[in-house]
């Protein structure tokens, strides 16, 4: 029953993180690589409120989401207006200068021995891992109503005027810069909460945690599931979560497990963007 529950909280997490990836990807065709660093920022924010206030996920949640919104939203106006292929390169810049912050800022996030004893350790394991998919579930479901009301709204169509045609969108009085750092907002708000869910999951958290690997996957599962496609969005990050279960249970060790699944990374993220082109 653990188990099942630490696989759960991984693919609802993993989901919600692929789905804030999609925004930026999906709707602005953006092949962003810095959502491991909003995801970061919502981890080390739910952490510190736990140890400077003892705050819980409850309250620590809303914070961590606002800080990593908010740090994305003025770094991706700072970046916005750049070429598409600029963007790539600013996204990677992001993801190297806030983990290299969190790295270095040892007295407050202790640096590469990271922060432990994130919680309320009167809850046992289990009881532990069901609050955390409870929460983790609630925030999945929190973005894709986020997604089904974009769809309602006029903002996608205007991000997505600047996905195909940048120029085209200028003409139409589109604010470039504006759009791209909404959508990196909107994505680093939901990246953040997830951070906070994951924090307090694990109780400990240290920089490598959210490094470059992990945002390629969360670019890879938005590329794999068409995003900004929903259903196809949480059938990859079923899968490519559970992949590695999967391999497991047939006499893999945990490594040839992984690095299999990096393998597949690489092959499905070809063969999607082969696909993106011939469509």
């Amino acid at each position: 029953m653990d188990y099942a529950l630490h696989i759960s909280v991984l693919v609802t997490l993993w989901a919600t993180l692929a789905l804030s990836q999609g925004l930026i990807t999906g709707y602005l065709g953006v092949l962003a690589v810095h959502q491991a660093a909003a995801w970061a920022l919502g981890a080390y924010t739910a952490a510190l409120l736990d140890r400077l206030v003892d705050a819980p996920l409850a309250v620590a949640i809303l914070p961590a989401a606002l800080v990593a919104g908010l740090v994305m939203l003025v770094l991706g106006r700072a970046v916005g207006s750049a070429r598409r292929d600029d963007q790539v390169v600013a996204s990677l810049c992001i993801q190297i200068l806030v983990i290299q912050s969190l790295l270095n800022f040892q007295p407050l996030t202790g640096g590469p021995f990271g922060i432990g004893g994130i919680g309320s350790e009167s809850l046992s394991q289990g009881a532990r891992a069901f609050a955390s998919f409870v929460w983790s579930a609630a925030l999945l479901a929190c973005v894709i109503g986020f997604y089904f009301w974009l769809q309602r709204t006029r903002v996608p169509a205007s991000w997505i005027m600047v996905r195909d045609d940048r120029a085209w969108a200028e003409s139409f009085g589109i604010d470039v810069g504006g759009a791209r750092a909404q959508a990196m907002f909107a994505a680093g708000l939901f990246a953040g909460a997830a951070g906070a869910v994951f924090a307090h999951y694990l109780t400990y958290i240290e920089p490598s945690t959210f490094g470059l690997p992990e945002s390629v996957a969360m670019l890879a599962i938005a590329v794999i599931g068409r995003a900004p496609h929903v259903v196809g969005v949480l059938m990859a990050a079923i899968i490519i979560i559970t992949l590695p279960e999967a391999l497991r249970s047939i006499g893999l060790s945990a490594s040839a497990a992984a690095n299999i699944r990096q393998a597949l990374f690489g092959l499905f993220l070809i063969v999607a963007m082969f696909r993106g082109r011939a469509s």
